[in-house]
């Protein structure tokens, strides 16, 4: 058991000579104290008041095995004829009115509290019957839909299974259909390829035959050249030496193209129908060696000619360089008057937008005032009442202006209605019409006192419902202060 003498008091000070060995040790125990705190858990960890309660029971704690002589003597009996004395007595209780008052309102509440439950159970099996009323019709129209689902679901599988056979049937015709063009695919791919081979040996042979042509003497062109003489664009006798027009004629088509085989057969076709009999000029291959030569004179020709031109050809560059600066200045300065037109049109974009939201803000402030304000809105309202009144009813939508000249124009008729009826007529309609509004104003105000009786009556059903009123008795007491006696009821002195 733990000995609270033998622990060192909390409160315990140190003599003079011992203060200041205390203070420095004082820091050292504080020290490992905190260092031992912070080895435990932050929700387990021990403070002051719980190391005071840990073994509180044991430190109260008292034995029974005291003397019994020792004992204080306790009442062990009191008198045996009291109970004979008192037997058979009434006790009178005392009537409080105020208990009363609450007891008639307990009543009053379980009866109201029951007369509304049974308004709401009477209700409620109404309502339960109207829903079963509905549940029936729901049913009858569920199995017709089922009956209409069950006919549509066989008929649907009737026509299903014969667009399956018809399906199966169109499926076997495609099959061998699809057979018979692979077949038809075969043979046409092997003779593409034959024609595709004739083609390569034919085109090369004429490309051979139109070089010859073109490096054989013009006066021999002229009369069997027939090659050349067809691409002529002024007369049947020029001749043209346009070696890109006969190589683009014979050129082999792009592979893949769909139209390379019709026009291969379009090209055998023209010409074997348009062809003559070849005829070639060289009888020895030794005369093209000739003609190579006078060909490269006339290379050294020309490259001569280009060089005695090529001082021209400086002179006109530069000219060419000074043009295309003038034109460069001249494109700047159309840069920067568009540049300037650009900042025009931005500064013309920022005034239409400020001015559209300038226009908005009119639209939602001012305007939206004035259209959805309170007065606007009852004006409406009663303008639309005398029109649906006395024209029509407004099923599509006029405006406030276009319902004012509508009245304005059905009141202008009626007017000129009643210049042409008698005096006595319109008298004993005005009349009528007074009588009318005078009964229609009876009944709003009987409404209206009807309404006061029973907001009237719904108050005071409150007030009823209400808990009694408790009367204050003067300032509440604060807890340091005995509260002071209570002072008695009148009624209860007069009726004890």
């Amino acid at each position: 058991m733990r000995d609270v003498t033998k622990e060192a008091s909390a409160f315990w000070i140190p003599l003079g000579t011992e203060e200041a060995s205390y203070k420095a040790l004082e820091k050292d125990w504080n020290n490992r104290l905190k260092k031992e705190q912070t080895e435990y858990n932050v929700y387990t960890r021990s403070t002051y008041r719980s190391r005071q309660n840990m073994d509180i029971l044991k430190r109260l704690y008292v034995s029974e095995d005291e003397d019994e002589d020792n004992r204080d003597p306790v009442l062990l009996d009191i008198d045996p004829n009291y109970f004979k004395i008192v037997d058979g007595r009434p006790i009178r209780e005392k009537l409080d009115i105020r208990k009363y008052m609450e007891d008639v309102r307990e009543v009053l509440k379980t009866r109201l509290k029951t007369g509304y439950l049974r308004d709401e159970a009477m209700q409620i099996t109404e309502k339960h019957l109207l829903e079963q009323v509905k549940i029936d019709e729901i049913n009858a129209e569920y199995k017709i839909y089922v009956d209409n689902f069950d006919k549509f679901l066989s008929d649907d599988h009737e026509t299903s299974i014969i667009l399956l056979r018809e399906v199966q049937n169109q499926m076997k015709l495609s099959k061998t259909k699809g057979d018979n063009i692979k077949e038809f695919n075969q043979q046409l791919g092997a003779l593409k390829c034959q024609v595709y081979v004739l083609e390569e040996k034919w085109r090369n042979l004429k490309m051979f035959q139109g070089f010859l042509y073109m490096v054989s003497p013009m006066y021999w062109r002229q009369k069997h050249d027939y090659i050349h003489r067809r691409f002529s664009a002024d007369s049947a006798n020029e001749l043209t030496n346009d070696l890109s027009v006969l190589l683009t004629r014979y050129r082999s088509p792009s592979a893949g193209s769909s139209d390379s085989l019709d026009h291969m057969i379009a090209m055998f076709i023209d010409d074997i129908n348009t062809g003559h009999k070849p005829e070639l000029y060289f009888e020895d291959p030794g005369q093209l060696n000739m003609v190579f030569v006078e060909l490269e004179l006339q290379n050294l020709n020309c490259l001569l000619h280009f060089e005695e031109m090529s001082e021209p050809i400086q002179t006109i560059k530069k000219a060419l360089e000074e043009t295309t600066k003038l034109f460069e200045t001249e494109a700047s300065f159309i840069e920067e008057k568009i540049r300037d037109l650009e900042d025009a049109i931005k500064w013309e974009e920022i005034r239409t937008e400020s001015l559209g939201e300038k226009a908005k803000e009119l639209l939602e402030g001012i305007y939206k005032d004035l259209v959805k304000s309170e007065s606007s809105l009852n004006l409406h309202v009663c303008v639309e009442d005398t029109y649906e009144t006395c024209i029509a009813p407004n099923d599509s939508n006029l405006g406030l202006y276009d319902m004012m000249c509508g009245i304005e124009l059905q009141m202008e008729s009626l007017l000129r209605e009643m210049d042409y009826l008698p005096y006595s007529v319109v008298k004993a309609t005005e009349n009528e019409i007074y009588e009318q509004n005078a009964n229609v104003i009876k009944e709003a105000l009987d409404a209206e006192f009807k309404l006061k009786l029973i907001l009237k009556l719904e108050t005071n059903l409150a007030k009823s419902l209400a808990p009694a009123y408790q009367v204050g008795r003067g300032k509440k007491l604060m807890p340091r202060s005995e509260p002071p006696p209570m002072k008695k009821n009148h009624l209860n002195q007069k009726h004890p």
